[in-house]
């Protein structure tokens, strides 16, 4: 379908879809289709030709086959003589005609072009019958090959979905019939003919004008009902981020941690290694709101936020913001010494930002205090003891002078 196969800036979606809708509402007959739709307008076409290709190839060869039958038995009293000679070379250059377009449509380069030479195809074998029918003495016969021609046209102008343009050159080069043949016809076949030829062209043309015109509506409905499905997809991927994603500082929040340690738990249990949590606290940040004013609260908290995240070395970790000032990693398959490594790095990460906390009772820059917990996951264990346990072993850190980190016993 269109997005598939064609991109297109958000701005330039939004322009194309109101140029759609004025369309649409226009209510204006054969629908243009707008520049940037119709090589994906072309393809739908040429995709529902193939399938009628498929489809159609052998109901048009027993078509082919159950006229002639019809033809042959029902008037073969009066197929004689020279309307037999006219009947047999007509309904040879007629197969000739029809089996050479079947054999030629299978081919994707010729199908590409269908509204080119389907007309051409068309016309000429409708041009076929008219000639037989004005060159035949028997009335019976003449009449017939009427009827037959009146079928071909049908078939050709609208079964075989051309567009209307396609559908008037069809009419208009099988029009050629009557002048190969004027001059040696009846006139009372030639009238017959005529009266019919152009009733039926008429009739079919408008159909298949009003044909294009609904294909061409419902393109363009389609086109607008999927530019309304992918907006309602990013809306809904927004919606997902902003409900997994801490706003303040773009990490993921709560309830994103709580989903990504219970994967991380049911891993760890299954595979029996160790995953490691720590839970983080800006020391004094209270006291920092106080001094400062709760923007630049905010700005501190985007400012560890960030520095916390550049301490991250593996794919697998993850930090999120826990809720006020605390932070929390998680340390999938990680032993004792490798969650302290972290714990430290993660304390001079902020030591690194050297931001001023005038309210701190132990550094005249912001720091932080971290608790440590490891577990391999037993069954029957929530994982929410590891929390726990990475809670007690913060309030540890605090409770020795903040500024440092514990590990839990």
């Amino acid at each position: 379908m269109y997005s598939s196969s064609t991109q297109h800036s958000g701005s330039e979606n939004s322009g194309l879809k109101g140029e759609i809708k004025q369309l649409i509402w226009g209510r204006r007959w054969l629908l243009p289709v707008p520049s940037e739709l119709k090589p994906a307008y072309e393809r739908q076409r040429l995709d529902d030709f193939g399938r009628l290709v498929v489809i159609g190839s052998p109901l048009l060869f027993l078509m082919y086959v159950g006229m002639n039958a019809f033809s042959y038995f029902i008037y073969n009293s009066v197929l004689v003589g020279d309307d037999r000679i006219v009947y047999l070379i007509t309904e040879f250059l007629s197969g000739v005609i029809l089996f050479g377009s079947l054999l030629l449509v299978r081919r994707p380069a010729i199908q590409k072009k269908f509204n080119s030479w389907v007309p051409v195809a068309a016309g000429l074998l409708i041009a076929c019958k008219i000639i037989g029918g004005l060159l035949m003495d028997s009335q019976e016969l003449a009449i017939n090959q009427v009827y037959i021609t009146v079928a071909i046209i049908i078939v050709a102008t609208l079964a075989l979905q051309t567009s209307a343009m396609a559908s008037l050159a069809t009419c208009v080069i099988a029009s050629s019939g009557f002048i190969a043949a004027a001059y040696a016809a009846d006139d009372n076949y030639v009238a017959l003919f005529v009266y019919y030829y152009l009733m039926t062209c008429l009739i079919c043309l408008f159909i298949s004008g009003l044909a294009e015109d609904q294909y061409r509506m419902s393109f363009l409905k389609s086109v607008l009902l999927e530019y309304e499905a992918s907006e309602i997809q990013r809306l809904n991927e927004v919606l997902e981020k902003m409900a997994r994603q801490d706003s303040l500082t773009g990490l993921p929040n709560r309830r994103n941690f709580d989903e990504a340690l219970l994967r991380e738990w049911e891993r760890s249990r299954r595979e029996k290694t160790a995953v490691a949590v720590l839970l983080l606290d800006i020391d004094y940040f209270k006291t920092y709101n106080d001094t400062y004013g709760h923007p630049a609260g905010d700005e501190c908290l985007a400012a560890v936020a960030r520095s916390l995240s550049g301490a991250m070395r593996r794919s697998g970790d993850m930090v999120a913001r826990y809720g006020g000032e605390e932070f929390v990693v998680i340390l999938p398959n990680t032993d004792r010494d490798g969650a302290e490594d972290v714990a430290r790095r993660l304390i001079a990460a902020v030591d690194g930002l050297s931001m001023a906390h005038a309210g701190s009772a132990i550094s005249e820059h912001v720091t932080i205090s971290v608790g440590v917990a490891i577990a391999v996951p037993e069954m029957n264990v929530s994982y929410k003891r590891i929390i726990d346990d990475a809670d007690a072993s913060l309030y540890e850190a605090k409770k020795r002078g903040r500024h440092q980190y514990s590990m839990a016993s």
